[in-house]
C-alpha cells in the first residue's frame, strides 16, 4: 500500500534490529581501519609521516631559516623574542602556582557538597594543566634559542632533565 514511502525510506528506518546495528558498526570500523589508503587510520598515518618529514627537515635546516619561519629576522628580534618568552614562562609559572594553591586551599577549606568540590577541582586542575603547558612550551622555545639548534618538542619532553645537546 505504501511502497512508494517504503522504497524511499533510508535503510535504518525500514527495520531495526540490534544485530543489524552491531554488524553495521563493525563494517564501518573495518572501513575506517583499511590499509589501502582510503581509511581514516591510513590518512592519519600518512599525515604523521608527513609531519615526521617536516620535523626532520626543520632539524637539518639552518637556524637562521628556522628563525625566519618563526618571524624572527635579526638579532634584535631574537633578543625581543627571548625576553617575551621569559615573561610568558613566568606567566605560566604564576598560573600554575595560583591554581595549585587554590586547589589545595579548596581541598582543605570548609566542607562543601561533593558536586561543588568536583566542579571546583576539575576547573582548577584544568587551569593548572594550562599553566604547565604555557611554561613547558616557553621553556622549550628558550632552549632552542639558547642552543641555536632545533629539537622537536616531544623529543625535548622525553629528555627533560637531561640536556639533549
Amino acid at each position: 500500500m505504501f511502497k512508494w514511502l517504503y522504497k524511499d525510506t533510508p535503510r535504518y528506518f525500514k527495520e531495526w534490529t540490534g544485530w543489524q546495528s552491531i554488524r553495521d558498526g563493525y563494517v564501518s570500523m573495518r572501513k575506517l581501519a583499511t590499509n589501502n589508503g582510503d581509511g581514516i587510520i591510513a590518512r592519519h598515518r600518512k599525515l604523521m609521516g608527513d609531519n615526521l618529514e617536516q620535523i626532520d627537515a626543520a632539524r637539518e635546516m639552518a637556524f637562521e631559516r628556522l628563525l625566519a619561519q618563526w618571524g624572527i629576522h635579526n638579532e634584535n628580534d631574537l633578543q625581543n623574542a627571548i625576553l617575551a618568552k621569559r615573561r610568558f614562562r613566568l606567566a605560566g609559572i604564576l598560573v600554575t602556582a595560583i591554581s595549585a594553591g587554590a586547589f589545595i586551599w579548596q581541598a582543605f577549606s570548609t566542607p562543601q557538597s561533593v558536586l561543588l568540590v568536583g566542579i571546583h577541582g576539575f576547573s582548577l586542575l584544568s587551569i593548572l594543566a594550562c599553566g604547565i603547558v604555557i611554561w613547558g612550551t616557553s621553556q622549550w622555545r628558550l632552549r632552542v634559542f639558547k642552543h641555536r639548534r632545533f629539537i622537536p618538542f616531544l623529543e625535548w619532553v622525553k629528555k627533560f632533565g637531561r640536556s639533549p645537546w
